[in-house]
């Protein structure tokens, strides 16, 4: 429906976020915006509240029409705008150029990606290539990370403006080569991963603690033997790798993935990799795994090999119903091991040097009681219907009305005059519901170690940050990979797992950052010579807590020179986000930390730029 003064604005809904389209009764679809963010007590991803922008326009999907809020907010700054045209000078910014560039570049450089690269490399070309090769190699993972792609076509706009670190034109054929070179020395990736291996030991106080998964990446090409069927609509017309990645949870560094035979299934995985690590020369290590890979074969061949674990495992086991049968009063009484004060835990030695530590979150089984006791009160109901009779319950119902129903059918001596279902009497059986309800929302880890079953509890669901890894590799870097041999997919698969490897250390830089803010707000928050630094220091810690790393390295990949002209546009360019972009490169290590800022003697981990 047209509307009186429209005023539209560009829409690209391909540009990453999640967007809602809801149309109304009169015809309109109106666009919602739903960002997410990672939930420490639910231990994933969720969705946030979602955002009206505006109506789409019906005739050309690029636009939308500002309505509301956003349209009176849009009309008064351009009139602010026009009425001070005549009076206000253009105002020309100064940025240096591409500055995301220097981010990327500056943080591979510390994060010591550069180097491993360079000693993984170093040896496995001809000596007049291997020069080339390394910066072909270190400036095509820059490439992906500041396109989050690993398309080839882009690789030509970037180098318009970038040069980190080759100087030269990486053409679709140069890096297709470089990928051949690579694959076909696989000494070459091992030493990358002992390189990582080795940065892993040193962030880590003691023992390494790895995690490991497997998960698919889907493909176009068709004639690698390594490639197997994928099932689903979505991916119909693909098949797919399998890919065994090894992360270091305390530290958030992925440091090794492998590429899996076509038949090895999660539980055969694990003995491979252990061959892997064994040609690294890793033994100090203790592995984090979940109840895919949990069977007494795998858990026999860890302990031969001295080799510590912890895994999920299932609640279907025999000596975990068990365990939970002996000891569910004693888990429902325990303490609690988590910071919500949700999740009770006990450990139960259960022989052999193995230990069960039972698990339950108590504020979930009250939920998932509460409603499970609805859904009995419900078939209750349904079982006091007239008419009702067993042989026409469903299977599902049936078997829980068996169990959890206590049903009286009326006698011949009772009156005639009433209905069937009017005499028959319906109880829940309470015994029943406490003994199933009691052991709902609990689950199980089997290690080797003795510890507490908080420590046990931590170590297991700091794994997790292993999917958000597996999420950067088939999501930000992978556009479904075209490769047409088992060499270049090697190699692009290096290239990738370099850029994913930024990613995750620039994720603990801003993690870093933010308790860095937040410390020193809550140590000078009240002390008056030390206001505007705490309100800048808010600033950030606000935009940095809503801001992906996608859109970061957009925000600053600006121009040379800026002209502007209206108060709208201003806005990017005004003192305090000038300042809170400043400040946030200074912490980064780019520039100085703003005039007048006093010293902060804690901050020491990102060395500075030269």
């Amino acid at each position: 429906m047209a509307k009186d003064n429209p005023v539209y604005v560009d829409f690209n809904p391909n540009d990453g976020n999640r967007y809602e389209f809801r149309q109304q009764d009169n015809g309109d679809i109106y666009v919602y915006l739903r960002p997410k963010h990672w939930d420490r007590r639910k231990k994933s991803m969720v969705y946030d509240k979602s955002t009206l922008l505006g109506v789409l326009n019906p005739n050309d999907h690029t636009k939308l029409e500002l309505i509301g809020q956003r349209k009176k907010a849009f009309l008064e700054a351009q009139e602010q705008a026009d009425n001070a045209s005549q009076d206000m000078d253009i105002i020309e910014v100064q940025s240096t150029k591409n500055v995301a560039m220097e981010i990327i570049d500056h943080l591979f450089e510390v994060s010591q990606i550069d180097a491993q690269v360079e000693a993984s490399l170093e040896k496995i070309s001809l000596v007049e290539e291997n020069e080339y090769l390394i910066d072909v190699v270190r400036s095509t993972m820059r490439y992906m990370v500041l396109h989050q792609t690993a398309i080839l076509d882009l690789f030509e706009i970037s180098q318009c403006d970038h040069v980190y670190p080759c100087d030269k034109r990486i053409s679709e054929s140069t890096v297709g080569r470089v990928y051949e070179i690579i694959g076909r020395h696989p000494k070459g990736k091992m030493i990358f991963f002992q390189k990582r291996f080795l940065q892993a030991s040193k962030d880590s106080d003691d023992v390494l603690f790895i995690a490991f998964d497997s998960s698919l990446i889907s493909s176009y090409s068709a004639c690698i033997q390594e490639l197997r069927k994928t099932y689903g609509e979505d991916n119909a017309k693909t098949k797919s790798i399998k890919l065994f990645m090894l992360y270091e949870i305390h530290s958030r560094l992925p440091v090794a993935w492998f590429i899996l035979p076509g038949n090895v299934t999660d539980t055969k995985a694990l003995e491979y990799a252990i061959e892997e690590l064994r040609v690294l020369g890793l033994t100090k290590f203790e592995l984090v795994a979940d109840a895919g890979f949990d069977c007494k074969s795998n858990r026999e061949i860890l302990e031969k090999n001295s080799i510590s674990y912890l895994i999920r495992h299932p609640n279907r086991n025999s000596d975990v119903n068990k365990a939970f049968k002996d000891h569910l009063n004693e888990l429902d009484q325990a303490d609690r091991v988590d910071e919500e004060a949700h999740v009770a835990g006990i450990k139960v030695d259960i022989g052999d040097g193995r230990y069960l530590y039972l698990f339950k979150d108590m504020v979930q089984n009250a939920l998932d009681k509460a409603e499970f006791i609805s859904q009995l009160n419900s078939l209750k109901e349904e079982v006091l219907t007239e008419g009702w009779s067993r042989s026409k319950a469903e299977k599902g119902e049936l078997k829980l009305i068996n169990k959890y129903l206590v049903i009286t059918e009326p006698t011949e001596d009772d009156s005639s005059n009433d209905s069937q279902a009017n005499c028959r009497e319906v109880s829940l059986n309470y015994e029943a519901i406490n003994a199933y309800c009691g052991r709902l929302s609990t689950f199980s880890l089997i290690s080797s170690c003795d510890v507490s079953p908080r420590e046990a509890f931590k170590t297991y669901f700091l794994r997790e940050k292993i999917e958000e890894c597996y999420s950067n590799f088939k999501g930000d870097f992978d556009d479904r990979l075209r490769v047409h041999s088992y060499e270049s997919l090697e190699g692009r698969m290096y290239v990738m797992f370099g850029s994913v490897c930024w990613q995750e250390y620039f994720q603990k830089v801003l993690t870093t950052i933010k308790n860095e803010l937040s410390r020193f707000k809550v140590a000078h928050k009240d002390e008056k010579g030390y206001i505007q630094q705490v309100q800048a220091y808010t600033s950030l810690y606000s935009w940095l807590s809503n801001t992906s790393i996608k859109q970061i390295i957009n925000w600053f990949e600006a121009q040379r020179e800026t002209k502007i002209q209206t108060k709208a546009n201003q806005h990017r360019w005004s003192d305090p986000i000038i300042k809170r972009d400043q400040l946030f490169l200074a912490f980064l290590g780019l520039v100085e930390f703003p005039q007048g800022f006093k010293e902060l003697p804690s901050w020491e981990w990102i060395p500075q730029r030269h």
